[in-house]
């Protein structure tokens, strides 16, 4: 397959995951200036599930709520514009798993996988500098091409797993097979989401930062690393066994890998406590 039959498939298949109309609405007043308190939490209610499921996280500990003290009229107020799109997002791309009927690989693993490269890239952001919510954001979606390609391409796209679990570099293997790589597709989705430009470039480019723009490197590097260091953990493998060029251009450093790698789990951990796991709710709708 080449790249162009591979864009044309995305771009002409129905069923692609999309985000609800309100999460897109939030996500453009969160990058308007002029947005104002009222006009997210009117957003938010519009849409009931995403505004309990959004409620339930705003007053979890993960968020530091131990109270309930968070009301729907308090969210944006309380959590902040940007943490808004992060639990927008996070709740969309959960169900986005839950009712997508993935075949090529376990639904359970991605959503995990996509949940700890995001509130790991929230840790490495505050060791950074760096605005924890905006890498939060590109870290749950950066693998969202992987979707796209089971739902356009499962076939083949199976055939890249069954390599990429022999040895092969899945990226190599994507590129021969499909033409394009799952970040190249995820980047094509993204921008049809009309997700933020950096956002759009960690979903491309958060296996070769070194090949985004360079304003969005920072918070592309930031994503890689966060998806190498969940990988690491997921093997059990220590943190310091990541690439130490990675760390520092990410600018995070390289000294504290094993400090933030335990915060990393930690705040792993919690949030699956808090956000759920894929097959669980699956479970439930069962």
């Amino acid at each position: 397959m080449h790249m162009a039959e591979l864009q044309q498939k995305v771009e002409h298949t129905p069923n692609l995951p999309s985000l609800p109309v309100v999460v897109t609405k939030i996500i453009a007043a969160v990058d308007d200036p002029n947005s104002s308190v009222s006009r997210l939490n009117d957003l938010i209610s519009q849409e009931p599930a995403l505004a309990a499921r959004m409620l339930r996280l705003a007053n979890s500990a993960y968020f530091g709520r131990r109270n309930g003290l968070v009301s729907l009229p308090q969210c944006a107020l309380v959590l902040g514009f940007n943490t808004i799109r992060s639990l927008a997002l996070s709740a969309s791309v959960h169900q986005m798993v839950v009712a997508a009927g993935v075949k090529s690989f376990q639904p359970q693993e991605f959503w995990r996988h996509s949940l700890g490269t995001g509130v790991g890239a929230r840790v490495l952001a505050r060791a950074s500098g760096q605005d924890g919510e905006a890498a939060m954001s590109a870290g749950l979606v950066h693998d969202i091409g992987k979707l796209v390609l089971d739902v356009v391409a499962g076939r083949e796209y199976e055939q890249v797993l069954v390599r990429a679990q022999a040895g092969e570099a899945a990226d190599a293997v994507e590129t021969e097979l499909l033409g394009a790589t799952h970040g190249d597709v995820g980047g094509w989705l993204a921008a049809k989401w009309k997700l933020p430009d950096v956002i759009v470039a960690a979903i491309s480019h958060h296996h070769r930062p070194a090949s985004a723009e360079v304003q969005h490197q920072p918070l592309v590097f930031l994503v890689g690393l966060s998806d190498a260091i969940a990988h690491a953990l997921t093997l059990n493998r220590p943190v310091t066994e990541t690439d130490a060029v990675l760390w520092q251009s990410a600018s995070v450093p390289y000294e504290r890998a094993d400090e933030l790698g335990a915060e990393f789990l930690k705040e792993w951990k919690l949030a699956e406590e808090v956000m759920g796991t894929a097959d669980g709710e699956v479970a439930r709708a069962a």
